[in-house]
């Protein structure tokens, strides 16, 4: 499947899209061509799409990791803080 979709989409939509530029068609054979030519291209891209999403489900965990960290160690900071200055008698 990924085959399809990174080599044979990508090329047989500009030769879909060379048969609309070289050949004189009727315009109910243009639709044709064009809204195959149009669904070849969705297909083409929908391999990075597939690319991005994989990638960014492979970064989640060391993102949520590194943003709970962050709130973990300011939450931290703040609460001693707090406690510092409460303990302060005057």
């Amino acid at each position: 499947m990924l085959v399809c979709l990174v080599l044979v989409a990508p090329l047989l939509w500009l030769l879909l899209l060379t048969v609309l530029w070289a050949t004189p068609l009727r315009a109910t054979s243009q639709r044709g061509v064009l809204l195959a030519a149009e669904r070849c291209f969705a297909w083409a891209a929908l391999d990075v799409f597939m690319l991005t999403i994989l990638a960014g489900l492979s970064q989640v965990r060391a993102y949520a990791h590194a943003h709970a960290h962050a709130h973990a160690h300011a939450y931290a900071h703040a609460h001693a803080r707090a406690h510092a200055h409460a303990s302060v008698v005057y």
